[in-house]
């Protein structure tokens, strides 16, 4: 399955990007580029985020057959037959 391997790579290189984005914002002395990198760094914080809610998606799917789709599907983990 495609899915499993593309979302490990985008996972390893949006970590490469956050990490070097926090290094370029500790290093820059210059207010305006501080305030640039700060806004890249949230919103890629954001993509942290919603890929960890695609992990988590994504064993819901291999454990019960089905994706989440609403709140309630997250306390649902009974195996699929």
């Amino acid at each position: 399955m495609w899915y499993c391997p593309a979302l490990l790579i985008l996972d390893l290189a949006l970590a490469a990007l956050t990490a070097a984005v926090s290094a370029a914002l500790a290093a820059d002395p210059e207010p305006v580029s501080k305030i640039a990198l700060l806004l890249a760094d949230i919103a890629l914080a954001a993509l942290d985020i919603f890929m960890a809610f695609q992990h988590i998606n994504y064993a819901h799917w291999v454990v019960t057959g089905k994706p989440i789709r609403k709140l309630e599907d997250l306390t649902d983990w009974k195996m699929r037959p």
